[in-house]
């Protein structure tokens, strides 16, 4: 995703009435500092190196409130 798309999301007005929060950040060298409901990480894993793909996810998971993370790799 790019910045622009970003932008356009929050600004889309159907999407301020929901309460939908759009984020962009590095999975790899800046973990999660709250907790969230659904992270999307999508046609990332194979760009990144073995190393930074277990680090996103290590910082995933412990982002989060449960102590299970569930991964799907389409």
């Amino acid at each position: 995703m790019s910045l622009e798309a970003l932008q356009k999301a929050k600004l889309n007005p159907k999407n301020q009435k929901d309460v939908f929060s759009f984020e962009l950040f590095d999975a790899v060298h800046f973990p999660l500092r709250r907790k969230f409901d659904l992270i999307v990480f999508r046609d990332v894993a194979e760009q990144l190196s073995p190393k930074d793909l277990v680090t996103a996810l290590l910082n995933f998971k412990n982002s989060g409130r449960y102590s299970t993370i569930y991964i799907y790799i389409d």
